[in-house]
């Protein structure tokens, strides 16, 4: 859409999510499905493609009209096409959504809502995966990090004696195949 010259306004909420992704045509079509599916409209999609040879770029194409911008070209990893994507987003909140995942229809206005309620400056959260057995799948170390550097945040709080918000998240996500 930027190539069109569109833009989306930054007056209200804009949620930026990011996705990057290399050889990955077996799911990212529902990765950006959820993102279009949102209730909460004022977002923005950035696709990073780093010179996928399946075909993921076809799939990308397919989106062209929603999403925001996209980029295929070689690149040095995850972190640097992280880096890209971010560097690529105007809106208030950025969110990283994996090509392998997807959301809720009601993640960005939770986002945007917890964003005007708790005005942190960093956000992090959990996810509850379902597998199709049913039974929850929980990342132990995602939990451990965020919970570190939870802690982290706050012991650097009270050393400074000055507030910087962070707002953790343990909503459970419902994800099945």
């Amino acid at each position: 859409l930027r190539l069109k010259g569109e833009y989306k306004s930054v007056e209200n909420i804009l949620i930026s999510y990011v996705t990057v992704v290399r050889n990955n045509e077996k799911t990212l079509r529902r990765t950006i499905e959820s993102v279009q599916q949102q209730s909460y409209k004022n977002i923005e999609h950035i696709v990073i493609d780093g010179n996928s040879t399946d075909r993921t770029l076809n799939i990308i194409k397919e989106y062209e009209d929603v999403i925001d911008y996209f980029a295929s070209e070689p690149d040095l990893g995850l972190y640097d096409a992280l880096n890209k994507a971010i560097e690529l987003t105007r809106g208030h909140l950025i969110l990283v959504l994996n090509s392998d995942d997807w959301l809720s229809k009601d993640s960005a206005l939770y986002a945007a809502n917890n964003f005007l309620k708790n005005k942190p400056q960093f956000i992090a959260g959990t996810a509850k995966v379902l597998v199709n057995d049913g039974k929850a799948d929980l990342n132990d170390t995602l939990n451990n990090f965020i919970d570190s550097l939870y802690k982290s945040r706050k012991e650097q709080n009270e050393e400074r004696k000055s507030k910087i918000n962070f707002y953790k998240c343990n909503r459970n996500i419902k994800i099945v195949n």
